[in-house]
């Protein structure tokens, strides 16, 4: 299957770029992301999972 995104790298990418009312907290290290932030890039990840955009694979080793 082709995929939409294929690395971490453009699923971040993608993620702040589909979500720029979190752009304040863009930047940090991922454990000092607020825990709305974790929620929504992990609803995020699993939507787009489920819609097709990336693997399985990919959705299960992404972190922001």
């Amino acid at each position: 299957m082709n995929y939409e995104l294929k690395t971490i790298k453009q699923v971040r990418t993608q993620f702040w770029v589909e979500h720029p009312e979190l752009t304040e907290v863009k930047g940090q290290r991922q454990n000092n992301y607020n825990t709305d932030t974790k929620c929504i890039f992990v609803d995020w990840v699993d939507y787009i999972r489920k819609n097709g955009r990336i693997s399985k694979v990919l959705a299960y080793n992404v972190t922001l």
